[in-house]
């Protein structure tokens, strides 16, 4: 490897390279759970001292570099280029030029649509997919997209139409029934979810959050033994999902698979490490694994990040085998 170029997110990062260049590329409008953990994978290589470059790109989307056709964007890609030619090229000649031929993409209506929905603005994405519907009705993904933007906003009415409309013109979206099964989990019709998500891993096998959300719709229907396969599935195809991993947790506590379950709630803690109700259920699987030193660590955690439930935390019956102990009383004593 010469050089590397990572745009948006990122990982853990235990042994960087001290002779590879890198370059990141931060978009400013991505998810916060990415930005956090380009940050962290960042701060891990100036701690090591390695040759990386950082550029935020303030008002970028995910996929800024597709889908925002503005100059901010441009320019960094040619920045990128730049970086690339100027390590890999044998003999450089300097920046590219000036000007280049214009490219040749979606159109900019699709573009724009695409950019608002991954930057997570969803009223904009509604009235984008909107506008494009307008004039190309029988776009099955416009519907899917449109459909999403509706669910995110639990305008749950206009989602069903949008979805159904998706899979009326294309039975072969995998991602309709996707958000279909998520739609009728929301609204607790967990038989129509099921049937839905079925369909959606039928489909596409290796689609993650069908995986999940299949995985949701049985916990919450008191099938816990098929919930923990499907969350295993989605966490084993996206193990970054953190939502997968708490519930993967909710289900192997009532499996009373405690070690399991507090192997899944330390992921969590990889996105939210100071949540209060992530924290309290990481003792609970803790102290009912046996691990009492733990499980006393995970409530001091779950207390300093808010946690105020002193009542339920002296009758949780998970919790019966630390009572036991002063510092329970300790813990107990800060929340009067």
């Amino acid at each position: 490897l010469k050089a590397a170029v990572l745009y948006y997110g990122g990982s853990e990062l235990p042994h960087p390279k001290a002779d590879l260049p890198v370059l990141v590329v931060r978009a400013g409008k991505d998810s916060a759970q990415l930005n956090e953990r380009l940050g962290g994978m960042f701060q891990s290589a100036l701690g090591a001292n390695v040759r990386w470059e950082l550029i935020n790109v303030p008002l970028g989307h995910h996929a800024f570099d597709i889908l925002d056709d503005t100059q901010e964007s441009r320019d960094i890609i040619r920045q990128t280029l730049d970086f690339l030619s100027n390590r890999l090229a044998p003999n450089p000649q300097g920046s590219l030029p000036a000007k280049t031929a214009p490219a040749v993409g979606p159109p900019a209506a699709a573009r724009t649509a695409a950019a608002h929905l991954f930057g997570r603005e969803w009223e904009l994405a509604e009235t984008a997919y909107r506008n494009w519907l307008t004039e190309h009705p029988d776009d099955s993904d416009a519907w899917l997209l449109q459909g999403t933007a509706q669910l995110e906003m639990k305008k749950l009415d206009e989602a069903r139409t949008s979805l159904e409309t998706a899979l009326r013109l294309d039975s072969e979206v995998p991602g309709a029934n996707v958000m279909l099964g998520r739609l009728e989990v929301e609204q607790k019709q967990y038989a129509k979810a099921v049937s839905h998500l079925k369909r959606a891993i039928q489909l596409a096998p290796q689609d993650s959050e069908a995986h999940f959300q299949l995985g949701k719709a049985y916990l919450f229907s008191q099938r816990p033994e098929e919930s923990a396969a499907s969350l295993e599935e989605a966490v084993r195809i996206s193990p970054g999902n953190g939502y997968a991993w708490n519930f993967l947790g909710m289900a192997s506590m009532a499996l009373k698979r405690y070690a399991r379950a507090a192997e899944s709630f330390q992921k969590v803690l990889a996105y939210v490490p100071n949540d209060p109700t992530v924290n309290y259920n990481l003792a609970c699987a803790q102290a009912l694994a046996g691990e009492k030193d733990p499980a006393f660590a995970s409530l001091e955690r779950a207390v300093a990040g808010g946690y105020k439930d002193r009542q339920n935390m002296t009758t949780d019956p998970d919790l019966s085998s630390l009572r036991g102990d002063a510092r329970f009383q300790d813990i107990l004593k800060r929340l009067e």
